[in-house]
């Protein structure tokens, strides 16, 4: 697998930590908080601190993905940054959690250089945000219809192995579009860095050694699991996967929202997310979450997403899909509640891949419009 950071990065955090004073016993046990243990305990142990800095940095860096799904570095970064906190050096750990995460899961997009328009940090400041607190009971009913989803990876029909001999697996978020029909990312399945795409075995091989875990809500919880049948359809271009999974889940799907998000000159529409972020146990990104702008095939949006939470729905305050979340892409001259924002996310219009699944696949398509009548007549 390659390296996540060139030489040169590398020593920029290493620097930027040894500056920082994490390399110190306590620090470093600090850092690796949120690592798996195993992998943890494959590092080689050194009595210098910079020299254990360096050993583990080093094997971060040669480390794509564990068997749960996560990116140690990625873990470590979050760590360093969040330890770093009020010095410097925190940008350093931040600016690489950035850049890598654009490396592993986001495709290149154009930058965008429209701004925001203004009368929107006003109308979020003036605007009613109360809503019904049936918003919150709804809101728990529809995260039992998301699920992480885990994907071994294969080349040339063999399984890829991590450094320390185990299967190399990425993670995503899905959800139900039908009891037995789940939705996620195209490169989610296609578990490559962007812009590689996987020989179509090897996509069908990750596709049905998939799996899903639904009511992962808390660290070690079991949840209820399924494998993946097969892939029925997917597409690059709009970022979906459709997936069949072996056994009805019993579970009632996400509902999807029958008209487009459109977005005018006076629009304040605020979407949530229901993510497995970095593999992590279920959260949300709840209404602090204002859609940027829209086009009948995508709408971007300023909300809290991770590696891990591709695939995820976008969710109207009805709990109603909107989109597909795919991944965040880089603008310039845009501020969101008084500050220049780099990144914005982006997602599929959800209603642009249900069309393409009735174009293509009649008999999914049938089963999708039976467990969402609203679409009837799409």
């Amino acid at each position: 697998m390659p390296e996540l950071f060139s030489p040169a990065e590398l020593k920029a955090l290493r620097d930027a930590a040894l500056s920082a004073g994490l390399a110190d016993h306590t620090r470093r046990l600090s850092l690796f908080s949120d690592v798996m243990p195993r992998f943890t305990a494959t590092i080689n142990t050194m009595a210098a601190p910079a020299e254990q800095l360096k050993a583990d940095l080093h094997e971060l860096n040669k480390t794509q993905n564990l068997p749960d799904g996560s990116v140690p570095m990625l873990q470590w970064l979050q760590s360093a940054a969040e330890s770093a906190y009020g010095r410097p050096e925190a940008k350093v750990f931040e600016d690489a959690y950035t850049r890598l995460s654009a490396r592993i899961v986001t495709p290149n997009r154009a930058v965008s250089t429209k701004p925001l328009d203004a009368r929107g940090q006003e109308i979020t400041i003036g605007r009613n945000d109360l809503l019904d607190y049936s918003f919150l009971e709804n809101g728990n009913l529809a995260g039992k219809a998301v699920a992480k989803i885990l994907v071994k990876q294969y080349q040339g029909g063999q399984g890829v192995k991590t450094s320390g001999g185990e299967a190399s697996t990425g993670s995503g978020t899905c959800w139900l579009l039908t009891p037995t029909l789940a939705l996620t990312n195209h490169h989610v399945i296609n578990a490559r860095p962007p812009n590689q795409f996987a020989e179509a075995s090897d996509f069908e091989l990750q596709a049905s050694e998939a799996t899903v875990q639904f009511d992962y809500d808390y660290d070690g919880a079991d949840g209820e699991k399924f494998q993946v049948e097969k892939c029925v359809l997917s597409d690059p271009d709009l970022d979906f996967a459709l997936l069949r999974l072996k056994a009805d889940t019993k579970r009632k799907p996400l509902r999807i929202r029958s008209t487009l998000l459109k977005m005018d000159a006076r629009s304040t529409v605020a979407v949530n997310i229901i993510q497995h972020p970095n593999g992590m146990p279920k959260q949300v990104g709840l209404r602090n979450n204002l859609v940027n702008e829209s086009t009948d095939r995508e709408i971007s949006y300023f909300t809290d997403t991770m590696y891990g939470s591709s695939g995820s729905a976008v969710l109207d305050d009805r709990w109603e899909v909107v989109a597909l979340h795919r991944g965040f892409q880089p603008v310039t001259n845009v501020s969101f509640q008084g500050k220049d924002t780099a990144f914005v996310n982006y997602g599929t219009q959800i209603l642009e891949i249900a069309s393409l699944i009735r174009n293509r696949n009649s008999g999914d398509w049938t089963e999708i419009r039976a467990a969402q009548p609203q679409i009837q007549n799409l």
